[in-house]
């Protein structure tokens, strides 16, 4: 999966408004795969970061935040 996901972004590479919306698509199949996703931020760094850096730290931010806020909602059901 992360080599199809590696071959899809070299092929979008050239246009950033596919890279911006297959960079989404990829780290939201990955689910709650976080090892998938390090290794897939880690290569995005390293063969784009120089541009689409803006793209890459907003969409794993994102989907950090995302996952920090569903753990606080079910620490608070927990709680109740």
């Amino acid at each position: 999966m992360l080599e199809f996901s590696k071959a899809v972004l070299k092929a979008v590479s050239v246009d950033r408004t596919l890279f911006n919306k297959e960079l989404r698509k990829i780290v939201n199949w990955y689910g709650d795969d976080e090892n998938q996703k390090s290794i897939l931020y880690q290569w995005c760094n390293q063969n784009f970061d120089n541009i689409y850096n803006d793209i890459i730290v907003e969409i794993f931010t994102k989907d950090f935040n995302k996952k920090k806020e569903q753990f606080h909602l079910f620490e608070i059901h927990q709680n109740n």
